[in-house]
């Protein structure tokens, strides 16, 4: 069975300008309030989980942006907005959570430098 490579392999300038930046998306003007708070949005989760997994941001961003239109549309008196508050909240919530576990998991495994340094340790009697 043939294997995929990731695209973390091929070289940077090989990629396309929409794979290497989270804060761009095709059709959209990010120099519109919305496209401007989408980037601001995508800055603060990188700040918060850093930037491997671009796909994840993104989905958690546009989550966050779909949010802040319900409470708004909820606050004006849209009773179908607090279902989808809520609903959106509780889907938000288990990205961040699911992101948070994969970031803490990659994080405790231990680097080629600290097992080399394990095995080159002398062992004490």
């Amino acid at each position: 069975m043939p294997t995929c490579r990731k695209l973390t392999h091929r070289p940077k300038k090989l990629r396309s300008y929409i794979t290497n930046d989270p804060r761009r998306l095709p059709g959209v003007d990010m120099r519109s309030a919305r496209g401007r708070r989408y980037s601001d949005i995508v800055d603060a989760l990188e700040a918060e989980f850093g930037s491997e997994d671009n796909d994840a941001l993104r989905e958690i961003a546009s989550l966050k942006l779909s949010l802040e239109d319900a409470q708004a549309d909820a606050i004006n008196g849209d009773v179908k907005a607090r279902e989808d508050q809520v609903r959106l909240s509780n889907l938000l919530t288990r990205r961040e959570t699911a992101l948070r576990n994969r970031k803490a998991k990659a994080a405790s495994k231990p680097g080629l430098a600290a097992y080399l340094a394990s095995k080159q340790a002398p062992a004490t009697p």
